[in-house]
């Protein structure tokens, strides 16, 4: 069911709370690329852009938190297929539509999970580095990220993750608003996101998320 989304199942024994101890990135990511590229084909294209895996990850598992991952992620990925599209359309559809490479790396040896997602959508000038993570962009973020935090609580709100009724061209997609809270996710738990733009190529986004142990849980 849509409601269950990356939600960890409450049925494994490695479930405790919001914390599944044998998480697997790699079928999060599955599950966040399927659910974006379904909100692409209800979209006005009705077309989704071809996204490729690779790398390590496919039988690692990880204390994390799946509706906090598939949240970033989800976010993360619906930008790039923003972007992808895009450019598809602004070349009149006659240009092929570039993949998007998603790269896990994640061993038993590593403290932290890397995710790369690399669009080759055109990226974005440095001018605008400053302001990619603003939430003064844009003042019903910075109302909801507030609403978030200060009357609900972080953990709180990760419950049941729900694909967006958006489709990928709506305006927040368009400006990237979930970038800054998704950092905010990813930093929560002690993890990173960083973006490397190369105009007029595209965009590499790093996402870098800590195994979770006793100390970075909340109390």
């Amino acid at each position: 069911e849509e409601s269950s989304r990356g939600s960890a199942d409450r049925t494994k024994p490695s479930v405790v709370g919001l914390v599944d101890y044998e998480m697997s990135s790699f079928d999060v990511c599955c599950q966040a690329i399927a659910d974006v590229q379904a909100e692409c084909r209800m979209s006005v294209f009705r077309i989704a852009p071809p996204f490729t895996m690779h790398g390590h990850g496919h039988s690692t598992t990880m204390a994390y938190l799946p509706r906090h991952l598939y949240k970033i992620l989800r976010d993360l990925l619906r930008n790039a297929a923003t972007a992808t599209l895009k450019k598809y359309v602004a070349s009149n559809r006659k240009e092929p539509m570039q993949q998007i490479q998603v790269i896990i790396s994640d061993s038993t040896t590593n403290s932290d999970v890397s995710i790369k997602i690399s669009d080759e959508a055109g990226g974005f000038p440095r001018s605008k580095a400053r302001t990619i993570f603003s939430f003064a962009k844009d003042l019903n973020t910075e109302q909801t990220l507030a609403s978030v935090l200060a009357d609900q609580g972080l953990c709180r709100t990760l419950g049941a993750m729900e694909p967006s009724d958006a489709h990928p061209l709506d305006r927040g997609a368009i400006a990237g608003h979930g970038l800054p809270i998704s950092r905010v996710y990813a930093r929560y738990f002690d993890g990173d996101l960083r973006l490397r733009s190369t105009p007029p190529v595209g965009t590499d986004v790093y996402l870098y998320i800590s195994r979770v142990n006793e100390n970075l849980l909340p109390t």
